[in-house]
């Protein structure tokens, strides 16, 4: 180019003054070239979640030394044979610090870790300089020297995950709700691959319910091999369930599915059916008395009653409990929902097979309450079965009318026209009851 900076003043000739030569070829007079060779693996076959440990030799096969003093080496782990950056993992890195000198080369040993979510055929690649810091591009047209920094380490690698399954659960022949069990179950793995220090949850359900929740933490189990765990729990209250027991199961302290990786994560439950034998109870023949009810029968709210009833087990079991705690409700209607009590009746039970016993409760008749009144008794204990309540376990409609009641109104206010500020007045009122009871305070303000 003439005239570059434009001196020259040329008019409408200013474009012509830039001349182009014929291709020129520039050829690198040095270069350097990291190569990597010697790769070496403790195992072929990996359990997931373990170690193995690398070798492999990093040498400078270029004219000259290396134009940086630090770089990264690297390993990654991929489902394809062929190494694609973007669908392999990363395992580890290495790094290097120091210039190499043409044919120098130095060695590597690493620790690579597989992740415990990792199972089946895997391809393991060294990649040097895995972040491209070190010029290499070789002499000629063609820039290969950064080829041969990638190898694929043949043959594939195999990663082994365990399976952990439950393969006997030993329960009493008779189970009773009130009293605990001692429950005796196996887990076995029975994966292809080794369990090697994990922490896992084994559970037990009586149908959707948890009742007892297992840990085992750092636990190693050979592939085949089994442990036999032992646990003592109480069944809840049911007529017929089975036991199950789901080893490595949800943990809901951490909110995460199961800890352990598996070849199946569909097998880990084993279920057994339980002989339940327990007392049951039912209530019946409920009936309410007042002793200011009307002729008719009537109660009056805001008033005490007495509420009998019969408790009766026709279970398999005795019942004898310290204390259980009956609830009486008083609702419009026959059918009982589980609503505020309005009053509980604690005591112990002592029932044979069959036998029945009275009970009686005295109860507050809540304030306003009219219209037609049912009696509900809820016999309700964690220990015992209790029939749902039925229509024929309540008392018969009782009516209600709300309590005579006085009624204070004032009438009849007095006052000055005009007071002086500071000064005293006189107020006069008159109070009237008129309502239907009499009032009896001996202070009302």
């Amino acid at each position: 180019m003439t005239d570059q900076s434009q001196v020259v003043y040329e008019g409408i000739f200013e474009e012509n003054n830039t001349g182009i030569s014929s291709p020129l070829t520039v050829i690198l007079s040095w270069y350097t070239n990291l190569v990597v060779s010697n790769v070496n693996l403790s195992n072929n076959v990996v359990d997931a979640g373990t170690d193995i440990s690398c070798h492999f030799t990093v040498t400078n096969v270029g004219t000259h030394p290396t134009n940086v003093p630090r770089w990264k080496d690297a390993v990654y782990v991929s489902t394809e044979p062929v190494f694609d950056r973007h669908n392999a993992l990363l395992l580890t890195t290495v790094s290097h610090n120091g210039v190499l000198n043409r044919e120098d080369h130095y060695d590597v040993d690493v620790n690579v870790h597989f992740p415990d979510n990792m199972s089946g055929t895997r391809y393991l690649f060294v990649v040097i300089d895995d972040q491209n810091d070190v010029f290499e591009h070789s002499i000629g047209m063609e820039n290969t020297a950064e080829d041969d920094n990638v190898y694929a380490y043949l043959p594939a690698l195999n990663v082994l995950v365990p399976d952990l399954v439950v393969t006997s659960i030993t329960i009493p022949d008779v189970v009773n709700p009130s009293v605990p069990i001692s429950v005796r179950w196996v887990v076995r793995n029975n994966g292809p691959g080794n369990l090697i220090n994990r922490s896992f949850f084994d559970r037990f359900y009586v149908g959707d319910r948890q009742i007892y929740r297992a840990s085992l933490y750092d636990i190693t189990l050979a592939a085949g091999d089994s442990i036999v765990r032992t646990a003592t729990v109480r069944i809840p209250c049911v007529m017929s369930a089975d036991l199950m027991i789901y080893t490595d199961d949800y943990d809901y302290y951490s909110f995460a599915w199961a800890s352990v990786y598996e070849a199946d994560e569909n097998n880990n439950s084993m279920s057994v059916p339980m002989n339940i034998q327990t007392s049951n109870l039912v209530v019946s023949d409920v009936s309410v008395s007042m002793q200011n009810a009307g002729t008719d029968g009537t109660l009056w709210s805001s008033s005490e009653a007495i509420v009998s009833y019969t408790l009766t087990n026709i279970g398999s079991m005795p019942a004898n409990f310290e204390e259980i705690e009956d609830k009486i409700y008083i609702s419009p209607s026959p059918y009982w929902h589980p609503e505020v009590p309005a009053a509980t009746n604690p005591h112990p039970v002592n029932l044979n097979r069959g036998a029945s016993e009275g009970f009686s409760c005295q109860v507050r008749l809540p304030d306003g309450t009219s219209g037609n009144q049912y009696f509900h008794v809820v016999c309700e204990t964690s220990y015992v079965i209790c029939l749902p309540v039925e229509p024929s376990d309540v008392s018969l409609p009782y009516q209600v009318q709300v309590s005579p009641s006085p009624d204070l109104v004032v009438t009849d206010v007095s006052a000055p026209a005009e007071v002086f500020i500071g000064g005293n007045f006189e107020l006069s009122y008159t109070i009237a009851n008129q309502g239907t009871a009499a009032v009896h305070h001996s202070v009302v303000q």
